[in-house]
């Protein structure tokens, strides 16, 4: 599959991929109770049809010295929604693994699907950096009309932009 057309298809679709992550510092007063934060993502699949289109979704979280790396929540039509197993090489995720079901939700009348997720972390981030890929056949007859998007953040600092709860 050609990158640029993926891309390209994405574009003139509207297919929207987002990424964000939240850092927060939990207090009570004066005290710094821990770290933490969420890891959020947001999908818009336009013209979306249930019998007609089909989708698959990944989130990759990458470690320091760690190739390549691990994905910690991914979607596809029919696939189950159930929480993403936390990858076998990793002792302790960092990550709260049953939030990584995400939530769909399909507009029949806008023809939309939205799948989102928030994953909590409870500590300061391990991760350098995390990728979102999305694929979309808006005709799953049609292998050559994918749209395909690539969100990345990177250079994730586990202190950077830290938010008081």
């Amino acid at each position: 599959m050609d990158t640029a057309i993926g891309a390209l298809n994405a574009a003139l679709l509207g297919l929207i991929a987002q990424l964000e992550v939240v850092h927060q510092i939990q207090t009570q007063g004066k005290e710094v109770l821990g770290t933490g934060g969420f890891i959020d993502y947001k999908i818009v699949l336009p013209g979306y049809d249930a019998k007609a289109s089909r989708y698959e979704w990944a989130l990759w979280a990458y470690r320091q010295r760690e190739v390549p790396g691990q994905i910690i929540a991914s979607g596809q039509i029919d696939g189950t929604n159930a929480p993403q197993p936390v990858p076998a090489s990793w002792k302790s995720p960092g990550y709260v693994p049953a939030t990584t079901v995400p939530v769909i939700q399909h507009d029949a009348e806008s023809k939309t699907l939205e799948i989102r997720g928030s994953i909590e972390f409870l500590r300061p981030l391990d991760f350098h950096a995390l990728e979102l890929e999305v694929s979309y056949w808006p005709d799953k007859s049609d292998e050559s009309g994918v749209a395909r998007l690539v969100v990345k953040e990177d250079k994730i600092s586990g202190q950077q932009g830290w938010g008081i709860l």
